[in-house]
């Protein structure tokens, strides 16, 4: 398995994916696939449905699509090394929301953007790696900015500039007023921050009032 999570929306329901067993780094190559499952409350497994047959999974697909459950249960987002978008379980599709810049890690692991749902489902939070001049691999590039991507029309904004390639935007539940913040990890040294230490900071949905809580 490379992926499990508990449906919101339905008691006992899981959705997850699968990867094949490899001796070679990181030990396993993903299907990119995705099932959902029924558990009883007896614990008996019932009949799983497919929804995203077995796949590439596009550039360094060998890693793993990750799956992310929206607050409601409704929709379900995806994101992989080249795009980030939104599973289609009427026709057992994926549709591309955005497309990604790979980043080229030379190494055993690839990397999957973070992402996360507003509370009211109308919004994604992820990461966005971003073209820097000069460089002889556009892949290579050191910089990620903390992007808000727009359901309903397909808009994405920059919400901070070179947060980092792990700064992992997490919105919070709906606050008073119906608002809600987001926390994500700011990187010190932004153009390392592959190896950079984080700052925690939490911001307004819009990007602004950005203010460091810890250290």
């Amino acid at each position: 398995i490379h992926f499990a999570d508990w449906s919101p929306a339905a008691t006992y329901s899981i959705a997850y994916s699968t990867v094949e067993p490899r001796s070679t780094a990181p030990g396993w190559q993903a299907n990119n696939d995705l099932f959902t499952v029924i558990i009883t409350p007896g614990g008996a497994v019932g009949k799983k449905e497919e929804i995203i047959p077995s796949n590439s999974g596009g550039i360094y697909g060998w890693w793993g699509t990750q799956y992310f459950w929206s607050p409601t249960g409704k929709q379900m987002a995806y994101a992989r090394p080249d795009s980030v978008g939104l599973v289609n379980f009427e026709k057992k599709s994926l549709q591309q929301l955005i497309s990604l810049l790979p980043f080229q890690t030379r190494a055993d692991w690839a990397w999957i953007p973070g992402l996360s749902w507003s509370p009211d489902g109308r919004v994604l939070y992820t990461i966005n790696h971003v073209f820097k001049a000069g460089l002889v691999s556009d892949e290579a590039s050191p910089l990620f900015d903390l992007t808000a991507v727009t359901l309903s029309s397909g808009f994405h904004t920059t919400l901070a500039a070179q947060s980092g390639i792990f700064a992992y935007p997490t919105a919070s539940p709906i606050l008073p007023e119906k608002r809600h913040i987001v926390a994500y990890l700011q990187s010190i040294f932004p153009e390392q921050s592959e190896t950079s230490r984080y700052r925690l900071v939490i911001m307004d949905r819009d990007g602004s009032n950005k203010r460091v809580v810890f250290p």
